[in-house]
């Protein structure tokens, strides 16, 4: 191992931009093993492509998409109003149970799509809802790291 691997690593950060998945400030080394955890609500077209940097250089790509379960089927009723943090945009709602099946749909096929081009490129890809415990997580995240050296991928996509 590399001893000054976590200094760059904090270097990086510390150079790091808004842009979560901006090309990586550090040059990966070939057959690296890449975990990328976040969200994922960008695009999914955007973030294939800027995941597509790490898998250039060679290394192998593992996608941890943290969701709340709120996200998924969202809790809301009756009157609403959504901000926009970054712009402080609103938007009212009313009856907003009328929403979420709209909301529930659109995030099943985001989630979908990213489960696509995860096994199109050969990412793995689990998704963690915050209300299961995060050993699970780092349970199916360790599977696929291990994956490379003992063996194939665990199926990449959808939920574990």
């Amino acid at each position: 191992a590399d001893r000054r691997a976590a200094e760059r690593l904090a270097e990086a950060l510390a150079r790091a931009t808004d842009d979560p998945f901006a090309a990586p400030a550090v040059a990966v080394a070939p057959h690296a093993e890449v975990v990328v955890i976040g969200d994922f609500l960008e695009d999914p077209a955007a973030i294939a492509e800027r995941l597509a940097g790490f898998a250039g250089q060679g290394a192998r790509v593992h996608a941890l998409r943290i969701v709340d379960p709120g996200e998924a089927v969202p809790p809301w009723t009756g009157n609403v109003e959504f901000r926009d943090p970054e712009t402080d945009e609103r938007f009212a709602g009313r009856r907003a149970e009328a929403l979420r099946e709209g909301w529930s749909a659109r995030f099943a096929a985001h989630g979908a799509e990213l489960a696509r081009l995860a096994a199109r490129h050969g990412w793995s890809l689990v998704t963690h809802t915050t209300d299961r415990p995060a050993a699970e997580a780092l349970l199916a995240l360790h599977a696929g790291l291990g994956g490379a050296r003992h063996g194939p991928r665990p199926h990449a996509g959808g939920r574990r």
